[in-house]
């Protein structure tokens, strides 16, 4: 995840070899943290994320347990790297690594602020990167995962330029022991296909690219064509 305004623990939390240094963000489920991992020469950062203690439903610990699952198969250039998953003294966590640099909202943020035009090159590089991590994981054997949020603030971009996709916490895959309900829909609204806003929607790779057309037409305007959430 993505190493940018931190909300540093004091003290840090320790959780296992992990030890919990500051917050990164916070979803509906879980809450991402920096986190040091071992100590001494050997010591190195990742980012951990963890299912929030004082959910009311055990269907989220199925889903957090689902997204586990599936992000420890992926290792592509173009998807953050998971290393790790589990429990530990009840607390469920994913640690992966630890991208410093900033979303693409982020930079269309920035771009917005001082008045220019998002670069159509880097448009087209980000997207093309992009699409490299999601047919990997779209093609992978035996998962038949579909990512379901394809959207701006999951495209992560550090300070070398490199981009992956990150959250797959909205997947769908042959694996998952979690299922989507008909009538609920889950994914950012500006970037659904019409299909995924149904509430019997079918399910396959396809569902992804109305979400990569409206990033790649928003990002050569430096604003976005749908809203953003």
């Amino acid at each position: 995840m993505v190493m940018g305004a931190l909300e540093r623990l004091d003290p840090p939390r320790v959780l296992g070899d992990l030890t919990l240094l500051a917050a990164l963000g916070e979803g509906g489920m879980a809450t991402v943290y920096l986190a040091g991992v071992g100590s001494g020469p050997l010591a190195r950062m990742c980012a951990v994320k963890l299912l929030r203690a004082n959910l009311p439903d055990h269907d989220y610990r199925t889903r957090f347990l689902d997204e586990a699952r599936l992000v420890v198969r992926l290792h592509h250039n173009n998807i953050v790297d998971v290393r790790a998953a589990g429990e530990i003294d009840g607390q469920l966590y994913i640690a992966m690594e630890a991208i410093e640099g900033r979303d693409l909202a982020d930079v269309w943020d920035r771009c917005a602020e001082v008045g220019r035009a998002f670069p159509v090159s880097l448009a087209v590089y980000v997207i093309r990167e992009v699409l490299r991590g999601l047919h990997y994981a779209h093609t992978f054997p035996g998962l038949g995962l579909v990512h379901r949020d394809v959207s701006p603030s999951n495209m992560l971009i550090d300070w070398a330029g490199a981009v992956r996709l990150a959250d797959f916490g909205l997947a769908t895959s042959s694996l998952k022991a979690s299922l989507t309900l008909p009538g609920v829909v889950f994914g950012k609204v500006g970037y659904m296909s019409p299909e995924q806003r149904a509430t019997n929607p079918w399910t396959d790779v396809r569902m992804s690219t109305p979400c990569r057309s409206s990033c790649g037409s928003c990002s050569p305007a430096g604003r976005c064509a749908r809203p953003r959430a």
